[in-house]
């Protein structure tokens, strides 16, 4: 499957309404996420929420899973560029991505 740059945005946009209980309140959260595929079960967006909550911080934790967008390994770059354009402070990688996402990212930590 060939997914073109516009395509791309449009997959995480809509995973942007879907995702997130209320999307108006983006503005007021810091927004990160994991990437990766088969992710739909992980536990980090309780986790990073409720601890930012903790910290009396709003938190945002978006899920990225390849999988349910239904996009291929070969987006990665274009997901990496729009999730920066969509306002994400930053985002973990994962199972298939860890090592191929190194050449599209601005920095690493």
């Amino acid at each position: 499957m060939r997914t073109s740059g516009s395509g791309v945005i449009n997959a995480l946009q809509r995973l942007a309404v879907t995702a997130l209980d209320d999307p108006g309140a983006l503005a007021d959260s810091i927004v990160i996420g994991l990437i990766g595929r088969g992710i739909r079960a992980s536990r980090s967006p309780i986790m990073h929420e409720r601890e930012a909550a903790r910290l009396g911080m709003r938190c945002a934790y978006v899920l990225v899973d390849f999988d349910q967008l239904g996009l291929p390994d070969a987006a990665l770059g274009e997901v990496v560029a729009g999730l920066e354009r969509l306002g994400f402070a930053g985002f973990n990688v994962t199972h298939p991505f860890k090592q191929t996402v190194i050449p599209h990212l601005t920095r690493l930590s």
